[in-house]
């Protein structure tokens, strides 16, 4: 655990110290490439064989391809110029256009917002995991409890799904105001946040990063367990 426990914040210096490194993530993927290698192998039953990575390969989409596919106004298939028209001859030897009028249906928006819908139909609610818990972590419970209520969080709850049902991921970052209040915000890549998480060898997060601009600045704000 040690061990571990090094090698992770070395990482984590490792990261922070190469900026570009954090925003590596993981990328979207949709359609595989499917490519046949030649194996005219043979086996009975119960005969091993030699095992093979995986050859496979994927295409990446960007989180603006989600975001044009869930508006119909925005789809590719409004842009497609590969429809024909067809032409007609009139009676007195003249041609005439028939241009197909295309038009985009918000299927994937009405599922997106059905789904959305089914997963937050229901208030959230909330236990405390901790079995001893210490009188501190009682009140910080109960402190989330009432702010989450007075301030209709489960708005943002709802805010968050419909981000990560949109483009692909989302995130809340909870934060305690200059007054000690607690409150939160949403991390969506529709309002210019881009995350970008680091995980461990097991697949732990280490580290999550969250990129985005002001004005003509660039901006990578990470968080671990620690430090801001």
């Amino acid at each position: 655990m040690e061990e571990l426990k090094k090698i992770n914040e070395q990482k984590v210096k490792d990261l922070i110290s190469k900026p570009e490194n954090l925003l590596v993530k993981k990328p979207f993927t949709r359609k595989i490439d499917i490519s046949y290698g030649q194996n005219n192998d043979k086996v009975t039953l119960g005969q091993n064989t030699i095992a093979a990575l995986p050859t496979l390969q994927y295409e990446t989409v960007s989180q603006e391809q989600f975001l044009r596919e869930l508006d119909p106004n925005g789809h590719n298939v409004l842009y497609d110029t590969n429809v024909p028209s067809i032409a007609m001859k009139l009676e007195d030897g003249s041609y005439v256009e028939i241009v197909h009028t295309k038009m985009a249906l918000p299927y994937q928006q009405n599922i997106k917002n059905k789904q959305t819908l089914h997963l937050c139909g229901n208030p959230m609610k909330f236990t405390l995991n901790s079995t001893n818990p210490t009188e501190k972590e009682q009140e910080y419970y109960s402190t989330i409890l009432k702010y989450w209520k007075d301030r209709n969080m489960d708005g943002l709850r709802y805010k968050l799904v419909d981000s990560q049902m949109s483009t692909g991921d989302g995130g809340l970052l909870f934060y305690f105001d200059e007054n000690n209040e607690i409150k939160a915000r949403l991390l969506s890549y529709k309002d210019g946040y881009v995350l970008c998480p680091h995980n461990d060898q097991n697949g732990d997060r280490i580290l999550e990063s969250v990129y985005y601009a002001n004005g003509d600045t660039q901006y990578i704000d990470s968080y671990d367990k620690e430090y801001f």
